[in-house]
């Protein structure tokens, strides 16, 4: 559980899922890619686990998914031209 500290001397605790909140600035691929290869994540908002997301492995786009492995990630016209790509 992660703590912040409100105005008080009293600690605001959140929830995992609280803490764990999806960002809702949305871009498309390209950008999101833009950002992967700057070392950064990426989720598809589509994909409902929070646990699968995008990243450069060894200079290769993987995906990881829930069952904590990655994997090639072979894009689709779908995953090219989606807009619903958030950095995590």
């Amino acid at each position: 559980m992660k703590t912040t500290y409100n105005s008080g001397a009293t600690p605001v605790q959140k929830t995992n899922d609280q803490a764990q909140e999806m960002p809702t600035e949305t871009m498309d691929f390209f950008a999101a890619l833009a950002e992967v290869v700057k070392g950064s994540k990426m989720h598809k908002l589509e994909w409902k686990d929070k646990n699968i997301y995008a990243m450069l492995v060894n200079q290769i786009l993987k995906i990881h998914k829930a069952d904590g492995k990655f994997y090639e990630w072979t894009l689709s016209y779908g995953d090219i031209c989606g807009d619903d790509y958030v950095l995590i």
